[in-house]
């Protein structure tokens, strides 16, 4: 056996799942795949180690894993792999580790200095990875073409090179969000004389019906928190600022002490997407829950961000991908009927857009409360009022069958 800390291997199990749960990962991935792979181990470790999780202990347990018969499901035998390999990772201390996939390289061309350098801006705009590479690498080969076209300086950029590469591309919309996205940075940046994107052919997007939630489904949700847990107290006061404040995911994961003036009772913060500064009110039930979180609960850390990651031996702000885990998962736990429905924190955002428009409030009012920089931006909520528009439809009158002549 080699020289290797002693854990149990439930005490690191149960660990790893915090931690995962801290990251991000959804409800399904921990508590019904890596949960059952874990405690599968566990009850290993029982029979054959005395409880204790040892790397033999991993190796052996794979081993019995490829030789049965019938053999598993090849998808299974990688999660039993990835499994083992995060215990070994906890015996050293990381609890954070997690599979990194092989990432498909990018178009290459003579431009790739400025593909470097968008990428850190979407990584800057708090973007999440999966977006920014599916970005990159239209905008990649897009500067391929612009390559073969025999530009040699970005600046020499016509139309008619723009709608070769939307000709070229296989995904029409991908195209026209991402090359319109990265022709705007560009001209902002001053690489650029002209913004150019207004070149980008328009494509036809079938936007889908924006989730919502209603009063009476949040209050449920909140009520279904546990709140005599540190970790419950943080969610629940992530829960209440992005169901009533309406703020982003990215804004919550970044919300500082300094944010937060409690004699003024108002949050104030510089939006991460839009780069506009924005004020909210501290209502009394999310300063009170703040302030409990704050002094009860949090963990001793010289970090300035409010929320921070509930594992014991690594302290981190959360992360946007980390909010949307947990509003994800207090829905999914509260029993609400989510079928059909997103369940991030921008679901909630929705909610309260249209909660106001079904209170009165006009989209200038809106516009402000969510922070746009404008009111075209919450138009689109207006189509989930349609239960409101059917109350005002005028009966339509029966039809006969008989054809009057004249």
């Amino acid at each position: 056996m080699r020289n290797e800390p002693q854990f149990s291997c439930t005490q690191l199990s149960n660990k790893i799942l915090s931690a995962m749960e801290a990251d991000g990962y959804s409800y399904t991935t921990t508590r019904r795949k890596y949960n059952y792979i874990l405690r599968e181990i566990a009850k290993y470790c029982d029979n054959n180690f005395g409880g204790i999780y040892t790397t033999e202990a991993g190796d052996e347990y794979l081993q019995q894993k490829n030789s049965a018969t019938p053999p598993y499901a090849s998808e299974w035998i990688r999660l039993c792999r990835n499994t083992v390999i995060r215990l070994n990772q906890a015996l050293l201390g990381n609890f954070h580790w997690h599979p990194k996939k092989a990432c498909i390289p990018y178009k290459s061309s003579q431009f790739d200095g400025l593909v470097v350098e968008y990428e850190k801006y979407l990584y800057q705009c708090g973007k999440q990875t999966p977006d920014i590479r599916a970005r990159i690498h239209v905008v990649a080969r897009f500067l391929y073409i612009v390559q073969k076209s025999g530009i040699t300086d970005i600046g020499q950029l016509t139309y008619a090179v723009i709608y070769a590469g939307y000709e070229a591309e296989g995904s029409k919309e991908e195209f026209t969000k991402s090359v319109r996205s990265f022709l705007r940075y560009l001209f902002r940046q001053g690489i650029l004389d002209a913004d150019m994107s207004t070149a980008v052919p328009s494509t036809r997007r079938h936007k889908p019906l924006p989730t919502v939630y209603s009063a009476e489904e949040i209050s449920r949700i909140l009520a279904s928190i546990d709140l005599e847990t540190p970790t419950g107290k943080r969610n629940y006061a992530i829960f209440l600022i992005a169901a009533k404040l309406g703020l982003r995911s990215c804004d919550i994961a970044n919300l500082t002490f300094q944010n937060v003036n409690y004699e003024r009772g108002t949050i104030r913060l510089v939006q991460q997407k839009t780069g506009e500064a924005a004020e909210y009110p501290l209502l009394p039930d999310i300063r009170q829950i703040l302030i409990d979180y704050v002094e009860n609960c949090r963990p001793i850390s010289k970090d300035v961000h409010i929320f921070l990651t509930a594992h014991p031996f690594d302290f981190r702000p959360l992360q946007a991908a980390s909010i949307y885990g947990i509003v994800s998962r207090l829905i999914l736990a509260s029993g609400v009927d989510s079928s059909n429905r997103r369940k991030g924190a921008h679901a909630l955002r929705s909610s309260l857009a249209t909660g106001l428009l079904q209170e009165g409030n006009n989209y200038p009012v809106i516009q402000k409360i969510l922070g746009h920089t404008s009111s075209g931006s919450v138009r689109h909520y207006v189509r989930v009022d349609i239960e409101r528009l059917q109350k005002c439809a005028l009966p339509v009158p029966e039809f006969s069958g008989e054809v009057v002549k004249k």
